[in-house]
Protein backbone atom coordinates (compact mmCIF):
# COMPACT_ATOMS: atom_id res chain seq x y z
CA UNK A 1 0.00 0.00 0.00
CA UNK A 2 2.89 2.73 1.05
CA UNK A 3 4.54 1.33 -2.48
CA UNK A 4 1.05 2.35 -4.18
CA UNK A 5 0.83 5.64 -2.76
CA UNK A 6 4.22 6.67 -3.17
CA UNK A 7 3.80 5.74 -6.63
CA UNK A 8 0.67 7.86 -6.98
CA UNK A 9 1.95 11.04 -5.36
CA UNK A 10 4.71 10.70 -7.78
CA UNK A 11 2.57 10.03 -11.04
CA UNK A 12 0.60 13.99 -9.32
CA UNK A 13 4.00 15.47 -9.09
CA UNK A 14 5.09 14.68 -12.30
CA UNK A 15 1.90 15.46 -13.94
CA UNK A 16 1.82 18.60 -12.55
CA UNK A 17 5.33 19.24 -13.37
CA UNK A 18 4.33 18.87 -16.96
CA UNK A 19 1.73 20.59 -17.13
CA UNK A 20 3.66 23.77 -15.52
CA UNK A 21 6.18 23.27 -18.50
CA UNK A 22 3.26 23.06 -21.43
CA UNK A 23 1.88 26.40 -19.65
CA UNK A 24 4.89 28.31 -19.88
CA UNK A 25 5.88 26.84 -23.16
CA UNK A 26 2.48 27.91 -24.26
CA UNK A 27 2.48 31.14 -22.55
CA UNK A 28 6.26 32.39 -24.24
CA UNK A 29 5.06 30.91 -27.73
CA UNK A 30 1.84 33.17 -27.51
CA UNK A 31 4.23 36.22 -27.16
CA UNK A 32 6.55 35.19 -29.95
CA UNK A 33 4.32 34.44 -32.35
CA UNK A 34 1.80 37.40 -31.73
CA UNK A 35 4.37 40.00 -31.26
CA UNK A 36 5.31 38.66 -35.08
CA UNK A 37 1.95 39.30 -35.99
CA UNK A 38 2.05 42.43 -35.25
CA UNK A 39 5.10 43.85 -36.41
CA UNK A 40 4.07 42.05 -39.68
CA UNK A 41 0.78 43.62 -39.36
CA UNK A 42 -1.24 40.96 -40.31
CA UNK A 43 -1.96 39.76 -36.50
CA UNK A 44 -6.04 40.03 -37.07
CA UNK A 45 -5.63 38.01 -40.28
CA UNK A 46 -4.01 35.15 -39.13
CA UNK A 47 -5.03 32.90 -36.01
CA UNK A 48 -3.01 30.40 -34.91
CA UNK A 49 -3.58 27.49 -32.73
CA UNK A 50 -2.21 25.63 -29.15
CA UNK A 51 0.11 23.30 -30.87
CA UNK A 52 1.67 26.27 -32.88
CA UNK A 53 2.51 27.95 -29.53
CA UNK A 54 3.50 25.15 -27.88
CA UNK A 55 6.08 24.32 -31.10
CA UNK A 56 6.71 27.98 -31.14
CA UNK A 57 7.66 28.16 -27.38
CA UNK A 58 10.12 25.39 -27.76
CA UNK A 59 11.63 27.13 -30.47
CA UNK A 60 12.13 29.89 -28.33
CA UNK A 61 13.98 27.86 -25.45
CA UNK A 62 16.06 25.70 -27.88
CA UNK A 63 17.86 28.58 -29.68
CA UNK A 64 18.15 30.98 -26.60
CA UNK A 65 19.29 27.73 -25.05
CA UNK A 66 22.17 27.35 -27.78
CA UNK A 67 23.44 31.11 -27.81
CA UNK A 68 23.46 30.67 -23.43
CA UNK A 69 25.27 28.03 -23.81
CA UNK A 70 27.65 29.88 -26.23
CA UNK A 71 28.43 32.68 -23.86
CA UNK A 72 28.78 30.38 -20.70
CA UNK A 73 31.36 28.44 -22.56
CA UNK A 74 33.07 31.53 -23.39
CA UNK A 75 33.17 32.20 -19.92
CA UNK A 76 34.34 28.90 -18.75
CA UNK A 77 37.05 29.81 -21.50
CA UNK A 78 37.88 32.93 -20.24
CA UNK A 79 38.00 31.81 -16.57
CA UNK A 80 40.17 28.84 -17.63
CA UNK A 81 42.78 31.54 -19.08
CA UNK A 82 43.04 32.84 -16.14
CA UNK A 83 42.72 30.08 -13.91
CA UNK A 84 45.15 27.30 -15.87
CA UNK A 85 48.25 29.97 -15.07
CA UNK A 86 47.36 30.14 -11.22
CA UNK A 87 47.39 26.81 -10.74
CA UNK A 88 50.56 26.19 -12.48
CA UNK A 89 52.12 29.00 -10.36
CA UNK A 90 50.97 27.22 -6.97
CA UNK A 91 52.43 23.94 -7.98
CA UNK A 92 56.16 25.50 -7.78
CA UNK A 93 57.12 25.98 -3.84
CA UNK A 94 57.87 30.08 -3.93
CA UNK A 95 54.63 29.96 -6.37
CA UNK A 96 52.50 28.87 -3.70
CA UNK A 97 54.04 30.80 -0.96
CA UNK A 98 53.49 33.74 -2.97
CA UNK A 99 49.70 33.13 -3.41
CA UNK A 100 49.17 32.12 0.48
CA UNK A 101 50.92 35.30 1.27
CA UNK A 102 48.83 37.33 -1.21
CA UNK A 103 45.69 35.38 -0.04
CA UNK A 104 45.98 35.78 3.52
CA UNK A 105 46.88 39.78 2.98
CA UNK A 106 43.99 40.28 1.57
CA UNK A 107 41.67 38.47 3.78
CA UNK A 108 43.29 40.80 6.78
CA UNK A 109 42.28 43.97 4.95
CA UNK A 110 38.95 42.60 4.15
CA UNK A 111 37.95 41.51 7.77
CA UNK A 112 39.20 44.85 9.18
CA UNK A 113 37.56 46.85 6.92
CA UNK A 114 34.80 44.33 5.74
CA UNK A 115 31.93 46.86 5.60
CA UNK A 116 33.95 49.16 3.28
CA UNK A 117 34.55 47.06 0.49
CA UNK A 118 31.36 45.99 0.72
CA UNK A 119 29.85 49.73 0.79
CA UNK A 120 32.34 50.18 -2.49
CA UNK A 121 31.15 46.84 -4.23
CA UNK A 122 27.95 47.42 -4.33
CA UNK A 123 28.53 51.31 -5.41
CA UNK A 124 30.07 49.26 -8.85
CA UNK A 125 27.15 46.93 -8.63
CA UNK A 126 24.98 50.42 -8.87
CA UNK A 127 27.03 51.77 -11.73
CA UNK A 128 26.94 49.03 -13.62
CA UNK A 129 22.78 48.51 -12.92
CA UNK A 130 22.89 51.89 -14.58
CA UNK A 131 25.25 51.22 -17.42
CA UNK A 132 25.31 49.32 -19.40
CA UNK A 133 21.45 47.89 -18.52
CA UNK A 134 19.32 50.80 -17.66
CA UNK A 135 21.41 52.63 -20.42
CA UNK A 136 20.65 50.25 -23.23
CA UNK A 137 16.85 49.58 -22.58
CA UNK A 138 15.55 52.04 -24.89
CA UNK A 139 18.13 49.83 -27.91
CA UNK A 140 15.73 46.75 -26.76
CA UNK A 141 12.31 48.03 -26.78
CA UNK A 142 13.44 49.60 -29.98
CA UNK A 143 12.01 46.81 -32.32
CA UNK A 144 8.78 46.80 -30.74
CA UNK A 145 8.10 49.79 -32.44
CA UNK A 146 7.88 49.03 -35.63
CA UNK A 147 4.16 47.23 -37.29
CA UNK A 148 2.51 46.81 -40.16
CA UNK A 149 5.81 46.06 -42.11
CA UNK A 150 3.63 43.67 -44.45
CA UNK A 151 1.73 47.06 -45.36
CA UNK A 152 2.75 50.81 -45.55
CA UNK A 153 6.22 52.08 -44.56
CA UNK A 154 6.09 53.68 -40.86
CA UNK A 155 7.24 57.26 -41.22
CA UNK A 156 10.59 57.76 -39.96
CA UNK A 157 9.39 60.42 -37.57
CA UNK A 158 7.27 57.37 -35.97
CA UNK A 159 10.10 55.05 -35.08
CA UNK A 160 13.56 56.00 -32.67
CA UNK A 161 17.07 55.83 -34.80
CA UNK A 162 17.48 52.04 -32.78
CA UNK A 163 13.62 51.49 -33.94
CA UNK A 164 14.74 52.43 -37.67
CA UNK A 165 18.01 50.35 -38.02
CA UNK A 166 16.18 47.30 -37.26
CA UNK A 167 13.23 48.27 -39.33
CA UNK A 168 16.21 48.31 -42.24
CA UNK A 169 17.60 45.15 -40.97
CA UNK A 170 14.42 43.22 -41.37
CA UNK A 171 13.25 44.67 -44.64
CA UNK A 172 16.84 43.69 -46.38
CA UNK A 173 17.51 40.23 -44.51
CA UNK A 174 20.33 41.51 -42.63
CA UNK A 175 20.30 38.04 -40.21
CA UNK A 176 23.54 38.37 -39.01
CA UNK A 177 22.77 41.74 -37.15
CA UNK A 178 19.32 40.77 -36.05
CA UNK A 179 21.15 37.92 -34.49
CA UNK A 180 23.84 39.85 -32.36
CA UNK A 181 21.29 42.07 -31.14
CA UNK A 182 19.39 39.46 -29.90
CA UNK A 183 22.68 37.83 -28.37
CA UNK A 184 23.44 41.35 -27.02
CA UNK A 185 19.91 41.56 -25.11
CA UNK A 186 20.71 37.38 -23.77
CA UNK A 187 24.13 38.74 -22.22
CA UNK A 188 22.37 41.92 -20.76
CA UNK A 189 19.92 39.81 -19.47
CA UNK A 190 22.49 37.12 -17.78
CA UNK A 191 24.09 40.20 -16.51
CA UNK A 192 21.24 41.58 -14.78
CA UNK A 193 20.57 38.10 -13.30
CA UNK A 194 24.36 37.95 -12.02
CA UNK A 195 23.99 41.60 -10.33
CA UNK A 196 20.98 40.29 -8.80
CA UNK A 197 22.52 37.34 -7.57
CA UNK A 198 25.79 39.40 -6.32
CA UNK A 199 23.85 41.55 -4.67
CA UNK A 200 21.26 39.42 -2.47
CA UNK A 201 24.44 37.84 -1.38
CA UNK A 202 26.03 41.06 -0.38
CA UNK A 203 23.18 42.58 1.03
CA UNK A 204 22.14 39.38 2.95
CA UNK A 205 22.84 40.90 6.78
CA UNK A 206 21.89 44.62 5.80
CA UNK A 207 19.27 46.30 6.91
CA UNK A 208 16.77 47.90 4.35
CA UNK A 209 18.21 44.83 2.73
CA UNK A 210 14.30 44.59 0.15
CA UNK A 211 15.28 48.28 -0.66
CA UNK A 212 18.70 47.46 -1.99
CA UNK A 213 17.77 44.79 -4.12
CA UNK A 214 14.23 46.04 -5.64
CA UNK A 215 15.96 47.73 -8.52
CA UNK A 216 18.36 45.01 -9.47
CA UNK A 217 15.02 42.65 -9.08
CA UNK A 218 13.14 45.16 -11.56
CA UNK A 219 15.73 45.47 -13.96
CA UNK A 220 16.19 41.70 -14.50
CA UNK A 221 12.61 41.40 -14.43
CA UNK A 222 12.13 43.44 -17.51
CA UNK A 223 14.81 42.04 -19.61
CA UNK A 224 13.38 38.35 -18.60
CA UNK A 225 10.47 40.21 -20.18
CA UNK A 226 11.89 41.66 -23.25
CA UNK A 227 13.38 38.03 -24.21
CA UNK A 228 10.81 36.61 -26.47
CA UNK A 229 8.93 39.55 -27.40
CA UNK A 230 12.71 40.39 -29.21
CA UNK A 231 12.99 36.98 -30.14
CA UNK A 232 9.70 37.29 -32.34
CA UNK A 233 11.01 40.04 -33.97
CA UNK A 234 15.00 39.50 -34.57
CA UNK A 235 15.02 35.54 -34.03
CA UNK A 236 11.56 33.72 -35.81
CA UNK A 237 12.21 34.45 -39.33
CA UNK A 238 9.67 36.36 -41.64
CA UNK A 239 9.41 33.50 -44.06
CA UNK A 240 6.11 31.34 -45.46
CA UNK A 241 5.81 28.89 -47.79
CA UNK A 242 5.78 29.51 -51.73
CA UNK A 243 2.26 28.60 -53.37
CA UNK A 244 1.07 27.69 -56.73
CA UNK A 245 -3.16 26.90 -57.17
CA UNK A 246 -5.55 26.54 -59.59
CA UNK A 247 -9.09 27.99 -59.03
CA UNK A 248 -12.67 26.75 -59.76
CA UNK A 249 -12.96 30.76 -60.34
CA UNK A 250 -11.46 32.42 -63.35
CA UNK A 251 -10.34 35.59 -61.75
CA UNK A 252 -8.98 33.70 -59.09
CA UNK A 253 -7.00 31.43 -61.32
CA UNK A 254 -5.18 34.54 -63.37
CA UNK A 255 -3.78 35.39 -60.27
CA UNK A 256 0.02 34.91 -60.70
CA UNK A 257 3.59 35.97 -59.36
CA UNK A 258 5.60 35.46 -56.59
CA UNK A 259 3.17 34.39 -53.86
CA UNK A 260 3.81 33.17 -50.56
CA UNK A 261 0.86 31.09 -48.54
CA UNK A 262 0.67 32.87 -44.98
CA UNK A 263 -2.20 31.31 -43.13
CA UNK A 264 -4.27 28.65 -44.74
CA UNK A 265 -7.61 26.93 -43.04
CA UNK A 266 -10.67 24.64 -44.20
CA UNK A 267 -12.57 28.09 -45.09
CA UNK A 268 -9.69 30.39 -46.81
CA UNK A 269 -6.50 30.99 -47.84
CA UNK A 270 -4.49 34.18 -46.91
CA UNK A 271 -1.62 34.82 -49.50
CA UNK A 272 0.85 37.55 -50.33
CA UNK A 273 2.12 38.72 -53.37
CA UNK A 274 5.55 40.00 -52.83
CA UNK A 275 6.06 41.88 -55.96
CA UNK A 276 2.28 43.69 -55.16
CA UNK A 277 3.55 43.79 -51.55
CA UNK A 278 -0.10 42.92 -50.38
CA UNK A 279 -2.01 40.78 -49.34
CA UNK A 280 -5.35 38.33 -51.16
CA UNK A 281 -7.39 36.32 -49.39
CA UNK A 282 -9.28 33.19 -51.30
CA UNK A 283 -12.17 31.01 -50.10
CA UNK A 284 -11.09 27.51 -49.98
CA UNK A 285 -13.88 25.98 -51.46
CA UNK A 286 -13.14 27.32 -55.10
CA UNK A 287 -9.61 25.86 -55.49
CA UNK A 288 -8.90 22.75 -57.26
CA UNK A 289 -5.27 22.49 -57.15
CA UNK A 290 -2.68 23.73 -54.64
CA UNK A 291 1.07 23.07 -54.46
CA UNK A 292 3.30 24.39 -51.43
CA UNK A 293 6.53 24.38 -51.80
CA UNK A 294 9.56 25.56 -49.37
CA UNK A 295 9.50 28.34 -47.11
CA UNK A 296 11.23 31.40 -48.81
CA UNK A 297 11.63 34.80 -46.76
CA UNK A 298 9.28 37.29 -47.20
CA UNK A 299 11.89 39.95 -47.28
CA UNK A 300 14.66 39.50 -50.24
CA UNK A 301 18.64 39.90 -48.55
CA UNK A 302 19.78 42.83 -49.72
CA UNK A 303 22.96 41.97 -52.63
CA UNK A 304 26.24 42.60 -51.83
CA UNK A 305 29.12 44.58 -53.72
CA UNK A 306 29.24 43.29 -56.77
CA UNK A 307 26.77 40.56 -56.60
CA UNK A 308 23.52 40.93 -59.45
CA UNK A 309 20.20 41.35 -58.41
CA UNK A 310 17.83 37.90 -59.02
Amino acid sequence: MNLIKEAAKFIGWLTGMLAGIVAILYAFGYLVVQTQLHLLGVDALLPSGREYYLQEGTNFFVVTGIKLSYVVLGIVALGLIVCVPLSMVAKSEKGSNWLTGAKERFIGRFEKHQWLWQAAVLLVMICLLFYPLVNNLDLFRAPMEIAGLLQAQQADSALSEDAGKVRTWLTTGETGKLDNLYLQLLVHCMFAGFLLVLVQRLTSDWPLKSFLIFPFVLVFAIYLFLLPLNYGILEKRIEFPSVAFISTVEKVSSVDGDLLLLNKTEQEFILWDRAQKKALWFPGDKMAKVEIGQARPVFKKSPEKGQEVR
